[in-house]
């Protein structure tokens, strides 16, 4: 049986996935407002290793998914950028068509085989997200400041959960804790849903009775599409490292403390 070194227990583990001889998989896709880098590369044919030793190699069935974000911070930068005037829908749809055509071009170049993946865009699993926004401010664990909404690492704390599976946050929280609101509760504090500025693509949002037009913040997009498509939870989450944190933690913690049973991390 395969051995995989798993970011949550940090030691390497036996492989035992939650159904015998069949494998959920989800790794982190692009972000499609630019061309990707042989380094962005890397994560996607260590995933692509990975699959096929566990499809050609163990002989199980694999289903393997991976999202593309196409809404976020850096794509909404691009639009201002490249398409001043334009209807910002039209233009993030035409942005983002363009770079995913170019990953996908791209990932064939290497040899990873498209059809072995299940790509699930961001904004066709808008609903999905508000969903889970819903359900975690239900919870009490996310709260509505000025038109945006954001998930509170004390609630959650005090709930009883852990943040803190993948690192050491003694050590890491401090670099790189960054959000660009400034509305928060907590330092650590991120947005699950921003509030439209002039400018950008929206959705409308209704939640505890208020109108929230915006769009999903970047982490809430995953958790939203990996359960969808897998369940809760899945076998194996894969990534580079600079996801541990805190995209990978805050997936996590977004999906009550259980995402998946292996985190499955390559270095740059």
């Amino acid at each position: 049986m395969i051995k995989l070194y798993n970011s949550l227990s940090h030691k390497k583990e036996a492989f035992e996935p939650i159904q015998a001889s069949a494998v959920s998989m989800y790794s982190c896709g692009p972000t499609v407002y630019d061309k990707i880098h042989i380094g962005n590369l890397r994560a996607f044919i260590t995933a692509d290793l990975l699959q096929r030793t566990l499809r050609h190699i163990e002989g199980m069935a694999v289903k393997w998914v991976m999202n593309i974000t196409d809404i976020d911070d850096k794509i909404i930068n691009r639009l201002e950028r490249d398409y001043p005037g334009v209807d910002p829908e039209t233009a993030r749809a035409e942005l983002t068509k363009k770079y995913t055509d170019v990953f996908l071009r791209d990932i064939g170049a290497v040899g990873i085989n498209a059809q072995d993946i299940q790509i699930v865009s961001a904004v066709d699993s808008i609903a999905a997200m508000q969903q889970l926004i819903t359900e975690l401010y239900q919870k009490n664990i996310a709260y509505i400041a000025d038109g945006s909404v954001y998930f509170s690492i004390e609630r959650y704390q005090d709930a009883g959960q852990v943040y803190g599976q993948l690192v050491n946050l003694e050590y890491d929280a401090e670099a790189r804790v960054t959000d660009d609101q400034d509305q928060k509760e907590g330092v650590a504090d991120f947005a699950l849903w921003k509030a439209q500025k002039p400018g950008e693509p929206a959705w409308e949002f209704m939640l505890d009775g208020q109108k929230l037009p915006g769009r999903p913040g970047w982490h809430i997009e995953c958790s939203a599409m990996s359960s969808v498509a897998l369940g809760l939870p899945f076998d194996i989450h894969t990534g580079g490292i600079d996801l541990k944190f805190p995209h990978h933690e805050n997936e996590i913690a977004q999906s009550g403390g259980k995402l998946a049973n292996y985190f499955v991390h390559n270095e740059f």
